[in-house]
């Protein structure tokens, strides 16, 4: 019974012990070398080489023994939960790095603005990118390309702005139509004033010595007097005045 509880104690420690030491392999490519020292690693490869800084991660890298320095190992101790996804961090970069040196990445980018034309420039031998007037700022932004990174414009390219989807369609020739034909100018008509809505301002009266444009007709249909400049009969002459006596 004794042996049996012991037997018992010990998986159960075996099952609640914490793992000291994690670690993941990976291979190098063929034309890739690496050269690894105090978790300084620089990858050579046809295209040129990279060098990673891991020194401010708890790992260990090294080669693994008797791979002829073609595996590296990614080693930590004394891990658990989420600290172990930096060792896969670790690789992930690292053999990014092998891709990089070896077949290199390609980003095509498109800037597009919704409201302020933005202006974007290569300059410094296609190692510098300008961007002007983002969100109508007047600083102008710099992104300066990485060593050995080059950015360049696509052919037929020469905005920001994208190209339009729809197929430019031949404008149709233009259509002169005929002017429309002159119409009378209204018959004027003795009308109120109008006021504006505060009572200091009255708009409708005439300057003063300017004759009310009255026409004869309206003047007569209203009971006014007929306007200086329109045309009235004359007056009949004055009757004679009486004789005088001797």
């Amino acid at each position: 019974r004794d042996s049996w509880l012991s037997r018992a104690a010990a998986v159960l420690r075996a099952a609640a012990m914490k793992f000291t030491q994690k670690r993941q392999t990976f291979d190098i490519v063929d034309g890739v070398t690496f050269a690894i020292k105090s978790r300084a690693v620089k990858v050579t490869g046809p295209r040129g080489s990279l060098e990673l800084s891991f020194k401010h991660m708890p790992i260990d890298i090294f080669f693994e023994e008797g791979s002829d320095e073609r595996k590296v190992v990614v080693e930590k101790w004394f891990t658990g939960g989420k600290a172990t996804a930096s060792i896969r961090t670790c690789v992930s970069h690292m053999e990014n790095a092998m891709t990089g040196v070896t077949k290199g990445f390609e980003y095509k980018m498109r800037f597009v603005y919704s409201h302020f034309p933005i202006n974007v420039s290569i300059t410094n031998g296609a190692k510098r990118v300008e961007i002007r007037n983002f969100l109508g700022e007047k600083v102008i932004r710099v992104v300066d390309a990485l060593k050995g990174g080059r950015r360049r414009r696509p052919k037929g390219r020469t905005s920001a702005a994208p190209p339009s989807r729809r197929a430019a369609k031949p404008s149709p020739p233009p259509t002169f139509a005929a002017a429309p034909p002159l119409r009378s100018p209204p018959s004027l008509s003795l009308r109120r004033p109008r006021r504006h809505r505060c009572r200091c301002h009255w708009r409708g009266f005439p300057r003063p010595g300017f004759p009310w444009p009255v026409s004869s007709a309206a003047a007569a249909s209203r009971r006014l007097p007929a306007p200086s400049h329109a045309a009235a009969t004359p007056p009949p002459p004055p009757p004679p005045l009486p004789p005088t006596p001797p």
